[in-house]
């Protein structure tokens, strides 16, 4: 799995409501990463480093030509419109950039994924939810997604549903568009995938002007391979 992909895809966050494009959508997320069982088929230092983190707030940001993720001191800037994802090192004041590549690859196997809408309610937040179960086979690791899905929530979400489509068209990423059938919009999330087991929260979303400069590597960064 290339980079790219990992950076927005790896944890797919949230299904998206098709409305009329009105601006751009900020949402404010929690999200933690552990191991799960003992994580025998792990390394040592890597079963530690997952084991041990603390869960983080990170802020996202979508707008028709792309998506941005702000926390901590590495910065995630994925452009739809060029194909191009920016990693961004606010400690070294650099960023390198990589290629959103393999679209609608002719070569590429489908995933088999399905999804079911379990009925079983929670309440997460100010927002009543309806789990859901999502299970692909892309051909190596299984991957299971439990959804906690909310109807009621008023705000346009078409730039992200722009961005998880094209993440979708990469190879291997198909079973992603199984996120656009769920009835709402996933409030919660809990992925599984091998050993590692990931999970990210809604706080809050909004509809509001991103800062300038939110989509683009800061001016004065060095650009490194």
């Amino acid at each position: 799995m290339n980079q790219p992909r990992q950076s927005f895809a790896a944890v797919p966050i949230l299904a998206l409501l098709a409305l009329p494009a009105l601006g751009d959508t900020k949402m404010i997320m929690q999200e933690g990463t552990g191991v799960a069982g003992d994580g025998a088929e792990m390394s040592e230092e890597m079963r530690q480093a997952f084991a041990n983190q603390e869960p983080t707030t990170a802020t996202y940001w979508f707008t028709k030509d792309g998506a941005a993720r702000i926390g901590g001191s590495i910065r995630m800037i994925s452009r739809v419109d060029k194909l191009e994802t920016y990693v961004v090192n606010d400690q070294t004041q650099s960023y390198t950039v990589l290629e959103i590549d393999g679209l609608d690859d002719p070569e590429s196997a489908p995933s088999e994924a399905s999804l079911i809408k379990t009925g079983e309610t929670r309440t997460i937040g100010s927002w009543e939810t309806v789990r859901y179960e999502m299970n692909a086979d892309t051909g190596g690791e299984p991957i299971q997604v439990v959804l906690w899905v909310s109807d009621d929530i008023d705000i346009d979400f078409s730039a992200y549903r722009t961005f998880v489509q094209t993440m979708a068209a990469q190879p291997g990423f198909d079973w992603m568009l199984k996120y656009l059938e769920v009835d709402g919009f996933p409030v919660r999330q809990e992925f599984n995938m091998g050993p590692i087991n990931s999970w990210q929260e809604l706080v809050s979303v909004s509809q509001e002007t991103a800062p300038a400069g939110t989509f683009e590597p800061p001016a004065g960064y060095t650009k490194t391979n």
